[in-house]
């Protein structure tokens, strides 16, 4: 938000929110702000496929339906990185968690603006 003064900033993350929040339909699904730009979503028993279709269309929801005006953005408009993960049998949910960002980095190298699954 440093770059769009804070009340662009403040107006981002919340239309930010309302994308993510509208993606949280059942009991046990959560959504949270991380701190900063960074939001998470928990989905309770899912697959793969799920958490895919998810990402990818909260992805495009906030570049194309949102249309932030970004002008340091290539894409012109504020765009966001996602990585995905499933829980694995027995995984704590600090290895998930590590999973997830390890893919949110891989989204960010790889030139932002997309979803990639953890390993």
């Amino acid at each position: 938000s440093d770059q769009f003064g804070n009340p662009a900033g403040d107006a981002a993350l919340k239309a930010l929110a309302r994308a993510v929040s509208q993606r949280i339909r059942r009991q046990f699904d959560l959504g949270a702000r991380l701190g900063g730009g960074e939001f998470a979503l928990f989905f309770y028993d899912v697959n793969v496929g799920f958490a895919w279709t998810v990402a990818e269309d909260l992805r495009r929801d906030v570049a194309q339906r949102l249309a932030i005006s970004h002008p340091d953005s290539s894409a012109g408009v504020l765009t966001i990185s996602l990585g995905a993960a499933v829980s694995a049998d027995g995984e704590s949910f600090e290895g998930l968690y590590q999973r997830a960002d390890q893919a949110l980095y891989r989204a960010k190298a790889q030139g932002r603006n997309q979803v990639q699954l953890a390993e």
